[in-house]
């Protein structure tokens, strides 16, 4: 049983225990974005019965840096931005987000980064030099037509040459690869 009116509906799945009884998913600061999907939506409960099918939404990026000059380890790789979870319909929430992604010892480095709304995403490069790099993905990303406002987010793969301050980035859709040399 519901209040007669206008409701306000979010269904979640797999927040990772992050969405509290408040309906809002915070990411807190230092952790990765669980594999949220979600739905939200105004339902108008004025009548007797409300029905209707829902289906939840990919609201995360997978994003993958593959590093080809293995050499360089040790190295960290921070991201941070501007987005610090959902809020109750659903929309990204405004705060501090960062999260550290450690290369594995065979494989790339991934981290499940959520929904942005502009393109001030950052990646900083911590190889334990004086000076790390600092890498504007969310440039990048808008630059090649990456999506955040899509339905179902999707997954993308950054080749991250550090010696060579070269980035490119690929997505499944996409018919190209974007290359990026950065001068620091």
């Amino acid at each position: 049983e519901v209040p007669h009116g206008l409701l306000q509906v979010s269904l979640w799945c797999g927040d990772g225990g992050m969405a509290g009884k408040d309906c809002l998913l915070r990411i807190p600061y230092g952790v990765e974005c669980p594999p949220v999907y979600l739905n939200s939506f105004v339902a108008d409960t004025r009548a007797e019965s409300y029905h209707r099918k829902v289906s939840l939404y990919k609201n995360h990026c997978r994003l993958t840096v593959e590093m080809p000059d293995r050499q360089a380890l040790p190295y960290s790789l921070t991201f941070k931005g501007g987005v610090d979870g959902y809020d109750i319909d659903g929309s990204p929430s405004y705060g501090d987000f960062s999260c550290v992604a450690f290369p594995a010892q065979e494989g790339p480095a991934q981290v499940l980064l959520p929904r942005q709304t502009d393109s001030s995403l950052l990646l900083e490069v911590d190889d334990q030099a004086p000076h790390g790099k600092i890498f504007a993905i969310g440039e990048y990303l808008a630059a090649g037509g990456y999506d955040w406002s899509a339905e179902n987010l999707a997954d993308v793969t950054v080749v991250l040459d550090y010696s060579m301050t070269l980035i490119s980035i690929s997505m499944a859709e996409w018919d190209k690869e974007e290359e990026y040399t950065v001068i620091f």
